[in-house]
C-alpha cells in the first residue's frame, strides 16, 4: 500500500463515523487566504459549522510546493450570540493536515474545541471516542464542566478550572481518558498518535465495536477476522478494549500481553520461500499470437509524435528498442493462497504478456510494478513475457521530482524480480 492511503484512512474513519454532523454544515472561509498557489505562507484553512458547532479544517500542503512552517497561528472564531471561541496558538508543520473540533457533542458532554481530530466512535456500552494527535500540534481537549463529576486521565484525576476541564497531552503515545457524569454514565476518550491512527482498523464483533491497530490488512467477516502481509511471516495487533481471549484459528502458537489499553498479539507463521526465474528474451516474435486474442488495437495510428502514449498492445506485438524477458513462476504450495509478481525496473512502461495477450501493465513511478498471480488459474508453474519500453529522451514525461532524481536513463530495464507470497491467517475470539 502507498503512504498516502494510509492519510486517506484517517479521513475517511472521520467521515464515516461523523459525517452525519459534518452533513449539516456549512463552509465558512477567513478573511485572509491564499490567491494563488504559489502561495506558501497563507494558511490554507476554513471551518464548516452548524449554529455555534463544528470544525476546524486546516491544511499546510500544496502539491509540488514547498510549505513554510507555520508558527504561532492563533484562530478565532466568530460564534453566534457574538462571542469567541480562540483555540490556543498552533504550530503547523510543513504537510500537516489537521482536523478540530468545537462544540460538538461528546455522548451529552461539551467539548468546547480540541486540536486533536476526530476518527472513530466505538458504540459499546461504555463508548469510546477515538482521536488522533498531529505530531507538531501540541494536543489539548476542553470540556465543560457542566455534567462531569470526575475526569480521570491516564488513571490519575484532572482538576477542574472554573466551568471548564483542560486536558493537555503529549502526542508521542497514546492516551486514556475517562468522563464520569454526574448521573454515574462514563465516557471514554482514546488519543491515538499519527502512526497509531493511519494503521487502525474499527470491527465490529457482533454487538461490539474493536480497534485493531497493525501494519498488516485487516479483513473482517462476520465469523471472523483475517489479517493479511505480504512478503512478511510476522505479525502483531493491538486490540482495544483490551481482552485475552483472542486466538488465531490454524492453532499457531501465539504470544499475548496487555500494554495499557491494548492486547498485544503477536505470531510467525512458517515462511514460504519461493523462486521465480527470469532471463533476457531474444526472439519475441515468438510470442506473437497466430489469432489476436484481444479486438486489435490500432490507437498509435492517430496519436502525435510528442506525446504517443503506451507503446504496447493488448495483443502482444515487438516494439523497436524494448527489452523482453521470459519469467516462469513456480506452481504454489498448498500453505500459499497467492502471491505477487514484484518486477522491480526502470522504463516507461513494463507490460506483462500470458499467451500473447496483454494481463497487466505499469507506468513507472519509482516502484515495483506488481502482479497479482492469484488473477490467472492457477496449473502447475506459469510462464509469462514481461515488455519494458525505454524512456526516449526526446519525449517529456512528468515524474515526480523523488523519482527523477533517482533516474538512471543509462541502466534500463529490469532489476530484479521476485515473487512474494500473501500470508493470510485467521483469528477469533470466543463469544460471551
Amino acid at each position: 500500500m502507498n503512504e498516502s492511503y494510509y492519510d486517506l484512512k484517517t479521513l475517511h474513519a472521520f467521515l464515516n463515523d461523523f459525517g452525519p454532523h459534518l452533513a449539516t454544515t456549512v463552509t465558512t472561509f477567513p478573511d485572509k487566504r491564499p490567491l494563488k498557489p504559489g502561495d506558501n505562507e497563507t494558511l490554507r484553512m476554513s471551518v464548516r459549522s452548524h449554529g455555534n458547532s463544528g470544525y476546524v479544517f486546516i491544511n499546510n500542503y500544496q502539491r509540488l510546493l514547498e510549505m513554510k512552517d507555520l508558527s504561532d497561528i492563533r484562530i478565532r472564531i466568530q460564534q453566534q450570540g457574538g462571542t469567541e471561541l480562540l483555540f490556543p496558538p498552533l504550530n503547523i508543520a510543513s504537510g500537516e493536515q489537521l482536523i478540530m473540533p468545537f462544540n460538538i457533542d461528546i455522548n451529552g458532554h461539551l467539548l468546547h474545541y480540541a486540536t486533536v481530530q476526530p476518527l472513530y466512535i466505538l458504540k459499546n456500552k461504555v463508548p469510546t471516542y477515538v482521536f488522533l494527535s498531529h505530531p507538531a500540534t501540541a494536543s489539548e481537549l476542553v470540556f465543560s464542566a457542566g455534567q462531569l463529576k470526575k475526569v480521570m486521565m491516564d488513571g490519575r484525576p484532572v482538576k477542574n478550572t472554573g466551568d471548564k476541564y483542560l486536558l493537555k497531552c503529549g502526542q508521542e503515545k497514546e492516551h486514556l481518558i475517562v468522563l464520569s457524569a454526574v448521573n454515574g454514565r462514563q465516557t471514554k476518550i482514546l488519543l491515538l498518535t499519527q502512526e497509531q491512527a493511519r494503521r487502525s482498523w474499527k470491527i465490529q464483533k457482533g454487538n461490539e465495536d474493536l480497534l485493531c491497530i497493525t501494519s498488516s490488512q485487516v479483513i473482517p467477516s462476520s465469523e471472523e477476522i483475517t489479517v493479511r502481509n505480504v512478503d512478511r511471516n510476522q505479525f502483531e495487533m493491538q486490540i482495544y478494549p483490551a481482552d485475552s481471549r483472542w486466538k488465531v484459528r490454524e492453532g499457531i502458537s501465539v504470544k499475548k500481553r496487555k500494554q495499557g489499553e491494548f492486547q498485544v498479539i503477536r505470531f510467525e507463521v512458517p515462511a514460504v520461500p519461493l523462486q521465480v526465474s527470469c532471463r533476457k528474451e531474444q526472439n519475441p516474435d515468438s510470442y506473437v499470437p497466430q489469432q489476436p486474442v484481444y479486438p486489435e488495437d490500432n490507437r498509435l495510428k492517430e496519436t502525435p509524435e510528442s506525446c504517443p502514449g503506451p507503446q504496447y498492445f493488448v495483443n502482444f506485438k515487438p516494439v523497436p528498442s524494448s527489452l523482453y524477458y521470459a519469467v516462469s513462476v513456480p506452481q504454489l504450495p498448498v500453505s500459499v493462497k497467492n502471491a505477487y509478481l514484484m518486477i522491480d525496473y526502470t522504463g516507461d512502461t513494463g507490460a506483462l504478456y500470458n499467451k500473447g495477450a496483454l494481463i497487466a501493465d505499469d507506468y513507472y513511478w519509482g516502484g515495483p510494478m506488481m502482479f497479482d498471480t492469484g488473477r490467472m488459474k492457477r496449473q502447475g508453474s506459469q510462464e509469462y513475457l514481461l515488455q519494458i519500453i525505454p524512456f526516449a529522451p526526446e519525449v517529456n514525461i512528468y515524474l515526480d521530482p523523488s523519482v527523477r532524481k533517482k533516474l538512471e536513463l543509462s541502466s534500463q530495464g529490469v532489476r530484479s524480480i521476485r515473487i512474494a507470497p500473501v500470508y493470510d491467517v485467521k483469528f477469533d475470539r470466543p463469544a460471551g
